[in-house]
């Protein structure tokens, strides 16, 4: 069996974010012990315990803004800090990683919902790497606000009864079971290393296409000196079609 750890970035104009993502990590239990290992070895470094609290918790927007817990941190701590989380997303070539990004600017309806329609995509790559490794999968996310928690849930819901009607694939969810489970991500070293993933994808998007903070810009450099890191599994970049382009 997989456990599909995934996490959000909002659509933010206003701070340069100008796409919704999603981005997902797909592992094995023997995975989740040595990434889980590492989190915990770098937490006991950072922080003096390896117990994962909200006052440890890795977040990498967190790092990149210098809040709350990583003031203590001066740049180069929190420069050397973002590197080792590369490194732990780097350390295993199997682990499979899924992204989504979506482009609001690009739809036409004001009625679509960046989070069920790119949760619904995130789906249907989740399916399709599950039958590629013949394993069933279970979803669990970041226990934010009731309100994606319901939508989220009610997507994966309809679309296990009826695929992923009307997307690309159209899909039958035949290998994810149960629900979508959500947990606190500072109690969970995976949800947090999936906010690292999401976090690195849109960072290195936005350093190539847009200026480069420039702490953002040495971790993507970074990042691309590594084998693994950045490396793809599946991914979806929508709205594609020319007739959901604004007129």
């Amino acid at each position: 069996m997989r456990v599909v750890y995934f996490d959000e970035v909002k659509y933010d104009p206003a701070q340069g974010q100008n796409y919704y993502w999603l981005c997902a990590l797909i592992v094995n239990e023997e995975q989740i012990w040595r990434l889980e290992k590492s989190m915990s070895e770098l937490s006991q470094r950072i922080f003096g315990t390896s117990i994962p609290l909200i006052t440890n918790e890795f977040h990498a927007s967190s790092i990149v803004a210098n809040h709350s817990q990583y003031k203590f941190l001066q740049i180069e701590g929190r420069k050397s800090l973002l590197k080792e989380l590369v490194d732990i997303l780097d350390s295993d070539a199997e682990i499979r990683k899924v992204v989504i990004q979506i482009d609001p600017e690009k739809i036409v309806s004001s009625s679509i919902s960046l989070e069920r329609e790119g949760f619904r995509h995130l789906l249907e790559r989740v399916e399709m790497e599950l039958k590629e490794l013949r394993c069933p999968g279970i979803m669990i996310g970041d226990l934010e606000n009731k309100e994606s928690t319901k939508l989220f849930v009610q997507a994966l819901s309809s679309s296990r009864q009826n695929g992923t009607t009307g997307l690309q694939f159209g899909r039958k969810l035949e290998h994810l079971l149960d629900t979508v489970h959500f947990t606190s991500s500072h109690y969970s070293r995976m949800l947090q290393l999936a906010d690292f993933h999401a976090w690195l994808r849109q960072a290195s998007y936005r350093v190539k296409y847009a200026t480069g903070h420039h702490l953002r810009s040495e971790v993507h450099t970074y990042a691309q000196e590594k084998q693994n890191a950045l490396r793809l599994h599946r991914r979806k970049i929508w709205p594609s079609d020319e007739t959901w382009y604004r007129k």
